[in-house]
């Protein structure tokens, strides 16, 4: 099926928007997919949409007591749980592979720069040629007409 094949994973804030997109992505790489969310509707139309390897347990990431549950329900119908995911983790993971390809701003190579002073490196330096180009030769002195 896929790289995560009955790997059993809970996602919080997976109902809609990009959430959505990394569990849609989760269960095509065949894994088992718990999503915790707080929008019930939303969650209802994603159970709806893959009832044999997906639950859903409503209710806010920030209070522990949903987790706990969520986590709960997870290992109760699946009996194991191999990863817990946060949207956000992921977000955040994704924006930074993808801010990591393109040019430095100002402030990012000034950062660089102050760390490098510590030891850090300093980022879109050119590299160092290994082999120095040869100078050209020095022109020959001028005489003067008076000597």
């Amino acid at each position: 099926m896929g790289a995560l094949t009955d790997e059993v994973v809970l996602i919080t804030g997976g109902a809609s928007g990009l959430g959505r997109a990394i569990v849609d992505r989760f269960l095509e790489e065949g894994a088992i997919v718990a999503v915790l969310d707080r929008r019930p509707e939303q969650l209802a139309d994603l159970a709806a949409a893959n009832p044999d390897r997906l639950i859903v347990a409503a209710g806010d990431v920030r209070d522990i007591a949903d987790n706990q549950r969520a986590v709960a329900t997870c290992v109760d119908r699946f009996e194991k749980l191999e990863e817990a995911a946060p949207a956000p983790v992921i977000t955040a993971a994704l924006f930074a592979r993808f801010r990591s390809r393109r040019d430095k701003t100002f402030g990012e190579k000034m950062l660089s720069a102050m760390r490098f002073g510590f030891g850090g490196h300093i980022e879109g330096a050119e590299p160092i040629d290994p082999e120095p180009k040869p100078e050209p030769a020095a022109p020959p002195p001028q005489r003067h007409a008076a000597e």
